[in-house]
């Protein structure tokens, strides 16, 4: 209090790194006043919204950063990392403690994809700090399971896990052990590819088919249905696949993960030729209402709106999965020849 404030240009020339090989502080400072003015004009732009909010967390600014995601967040309330990342900047401007706003909003992300593992983790931490040490460690090991090795968030998950094992006078490497994927060992590994082909096949099916009875005991399940819908797109066998994922969805109204691999067995169920399925067309038009950015979702909805002579709708799907893919990748010259097709 008392302190002259510092002048902007001073600020903006701030040549300190935010971070080693990052912009400068000035860099930082002089995006958030562009994108100021820009949603001065435009505050119905979530991607900006979001921006800011990355923007002001660079600079440790968690409350503005907090404000900006939450505005990013309420334009687009079913993406679950705009609100996982509202969350966490709450948690950061209140020192880690895992506050009310914050953990509304890590249920809001949990609803949009059960799987989003920065909501998932903060939950976890929230029990803790409630006192319930071992559901939040239960919580910190289911998590660690559906982890891919290598994932950035996997430390802080098994340090936790660490900490609360020692909190809870458990030895810290047995509940790692029980975080970690199931899934046969590698003696069941080397055990089917031993085996002659059709014997290993027969076995997987086996596999397969004991997951399916075990399931329709499980309806709830969400984790096995997801296992099951997998299992059957290995096995190449679409319909079942679809099928599982359907059952998931229903569990998981709102999970982009669920809604992405429901895609991938519809469009693996297609007919070689011939005109899409009125079920398939239904089928990824569920997919769109969930994730509108999917691909497979957005080109297959395309063909079927061009063989329904709907050029315009065409146009608008494909044009969308065109502005989302690389620059010169094949994939993006295809629907650009797609597009200039269908538009004469």
């Amino acid at each position: 209090p008392g302190m002259p404030d510092q002048p902007m240009a001073e600020r903006w020339a701030d040549d300190r790194p935010v971070f080693e090989g990052g912009p400068t502080f000035g860099d930082v400072r002089r995006m958030i006043a562009r994108f100021e003015q820009t949603l001065a004009e435009q505050p119905h732009n979530a991607e900006n919204w979001a921006t800011l909010a990355g923007a002001y967390a660079l600079l440790e600014q968690y409350g503005q950063a907090a404000e900006a995601m939450a505005r990013a967040a309420a334009l687009e309330p079913l993406n679950a990392e705009r609100q996982s990342l509202l969350g966490e900047f709450l948690v950061l401007g209140s020192g880690g403690v895992v506050n009310d706003r914050a953990a509304e909003a890590f249920r809001a992300a949990i609803a949009a994809d059960p799987f989003q593992p920065v909501a998932r983790f903060y939950l976890a931490l929230a029990r803790a700090q409630d006192g319930d040490v071992a559901g939040a460690m239960a919580d910190w090991q289911a998590l660690l399971a559906d982890t891919p090795p290598g994932a950035p968030w996997e430390p802080m998950v098994t340090e936790q896990i660490t900490r609360a094992a020692t909190e809870l006078g458990i030895d810290p490497n047995e509940a790692l052990a029980q975080g970690q994927p199931s899934g046969p060992s590698q003696e069941d590994v080397e055990a089917i590819t031993s085996l002659p082909e059709d014997e290993q096949m027969a076995m997987i099916r086996g596999m397969v088919d004991g997951l399916a009875a075990r399931l329709e005991d499980e309806p709830d399940n969400l984790e096995g249905w997801l296992r099951l819908a997998q299992s059957y797109a290995i096995l190449g066998e679409w319909e079942l696949s679809r099928s599982a994922y359907l059952h998931a969805l229903k569990l998981a109204p709102n999970s982009t993960t669920v809604a992405d691999g429901f895609a991938n067995s519809v469009s693996g169920s297609l007919p070689q030729e011939g005109l899409m399925p009125e079920q398939a067309v239904e089928d990824f038009a569920t997919v769109l209402s969930i994730n509108p950015t999917n691909e497979q979702a957005l080109y297959y909805s395309g063909v079927a709106a061009t063989q329904a002579g709907d050029t315009a709708r065409a146009i608008t799907l494909w044009t969308t999965l065109r502005d989302q893919l690389d620059e010169g990748s094949r994939e993006r010259q295809f629907i650009e020849q797609r597009l200039d097709e269908i538009s004469g």
